[in-house]
């Protein structure tokens, strides 16, 4: 009997241990603002919960990471979003919308991760990009994020390096069986679905990040109820190139080269030369390219951010080309929340939102 509780008391020991070396965290935004978002449709100036005049989307997720010993580890993390305005979780693509992945990874050679999760494009663009990757951001409202029309995938095979003297590179692939629906048309057979190559090379080191972003969906054509409408979408492949200096505590520069093939339009009452005629906004491969230009200004807890974008191609909009901009103002109540008010110009839309954000 004794030694039996001494087995279960080195059993119990063990155990614990192993539990030391694994943990899980609750996370979140919460974030909201009062303004007006044009360019969404709605004229009329309220509260703001996750459109483009607000700073970040309000979620709320779970993350975990386990230490299998010899430098291998294992994680997860789930994401959902939620509508600050009235309470309600985005359940449309289910609870988990934003992310829902499992990694294995080590120092020495990188990291995979399976599921729904944001795209190499997003993750690298983002490195350098003056806003973090707002609402507002005025790069992916004009261009994509990355270029491409969603700033996430499902069902992602993602292999990621480890950081080597600041450089690193990411590369993952959507199989055609698990490929999103585009240009929203009825899935015939699975006729609309796409497979894609989505990757980004970034080099961070000091005060600079430079990142190239390059992603590929593979498609023959569209269909619509077993007929093929619009031009024949084969190999969209949309790639950015651009980069941010940071000099010292005062001042950043960022800017990017950007190139879409698969534009969004988020104005109604134009038609789409790719299919989708409705006038209903949200079209997508459209061609659109262009440069950013932004910088940041640092006054101790207070930030002020101009960035802008400018076509030199765009078939939206019967191939008007835009100036478009954004002017954003954070003040840090602390390091997790802030106060904020943006400006965002949008294809001749006006956006506007003053806002608080909390991260916990």
């Amino acid at each position: 009997m004794k030694k039996a509780l001494i087995a279960l008391a080195v059993l119990g020991a063990a155990s614990g241990a192993a539990m030391a070396q694994s943990s899980v965290t609750l996370y979140g935004v919460a974030d909201i603002a009062i303004g007006k978002t044009q360019a969404g449709g709605d004229h009329k100036w309220g509260a703001e919960s996750n459109t483009n005049v607000t700073n970040g989307t309000s979620r709320i997720g779970l993350t975990g990471k386990e230490d299998l010993g010899g430098g291998l580890w294992a994680g997860f993390r789930y994401e959902g979003q939620v509508n600050l305005a009235n309470g309600a979780t985005d359940t449309a693509v289910g609870t988990w919308s934003r992310e829902a992945n499992v990694m294995l990874g080590s120092n020495q050679f990188g990291m995979v991760k399976l599921g729904r999760s944001t795209t190499p494009s997003y993750d690298g663009q983002g490195s350098y990009e003056l806003t973090g990757w707002a609402n507002y951001s005025v790069v992916a409202n004009t261009y994509g994020w990355g270029g491409y029309a969603w700033p996430r995938q499902d069902a992602q095979i993602e292999y990621k390096t480890p950081s080597i003297y600041g450089l690193s590179a990411a590369l993952a692939y959507v199989p055609k069986a698990d490929g999103g629906l585009l240009n929203n048309q009825t899935n015939t057979g699975g006729a609309n679905r796409s497979d894609r190559w989505d990757l980004n090379v970034i080099y961070a080191q000091g005060p600079l990040d430079v990142a190239f972003t390059l992603n590929k969906s593979n498609k023959t054509a569209i269909s619509s109820g077993g007929t093929t409408v619009g031009t024949p979408q084969g190999n969209r492949v949309n790639y950015t190139l651009g980069g941010s200096y940071k000099f010292g505590d005062m001042f950043a520069l960022a800017a990017s080269w950007d190139r879409t093939n698969m534009a969004q339009s988020w104005r109604t009452g134009y038609s789409d030369p790719y299919g989708d005629n409705s006038g209903a906004g949200g079209r997508l491969y459209a061609k659109r390219y262009g440069f950013s230009l932004g910088g940041s200004v640092f006054l101790g807890a207070f930030t002020v951010t101009l960035d802008l974008t400018r076509d030199y191609k765009n078939q939206l909009y019967n191939g008007r080309k835009y100036t478009n901009g954004v002017l954003e103002g954070k003040y840090a109540l602390s390091k997790r929340t802030f106060l904020y008010a943006d400006y965002l110009r949008l294809d001749s839309t006006n956006n506007y939102g003053l806002g608080i954000r909390h991260n916990f």
